[in-house]
């Protein structure tokens, strides 16, 4: 019988699994392997935005203040070239996610406006 699968509490990070060889086969109630798993607490790695990132989010943040919709934002953005920060075509969503990670972002900065 076997471990499938093995799934770590979110709050830890797995920082290894280790099987320790067989045991000696001269006690029958010794085990055959023994598993020894550490972990330790999370940090959270925030990287920069990309230049490329920053431009953007700074030109939603603009026109969102400036009364455009996410729909509105979306066109414009399509009709003057940009892409998403991963290559696509914009949608209300894209505009509408990018600002919700960027109010996530900064929370988690201890930076809420």
């Amino acid at each position: 019988m076997g471990i499938k699968h093995w799934h770590r509490p979110k709050l830890f990070r797995h920082r290894g699994v280790r099987l320790i060889g067989p045991a000696s086969q001269s006690s029958p109630r010794e085990p055959a392997m023994t598993l020894v798993v550490s972990s330790g607490p999370v940090t959270l790695d925030i990287r920069p935005l990309s230049d490329y990132q920053q431009e953007l989010i700074s030109s939603v943040l603009s026109l969102r203040s400036q009364g455009w919709t996410d729909r509105q934002i979306a066109n414009h953005f399509n009709e003057t070239g940009y892409l998403t920060p991963r290559g696509h075509r914009w949608i209300p969503q894209s505009v509408f996610s990018m600002r919700s990670k960027y109010q996530i972002r900064l929370g988690r900065l201890g930076e809420v406006q």
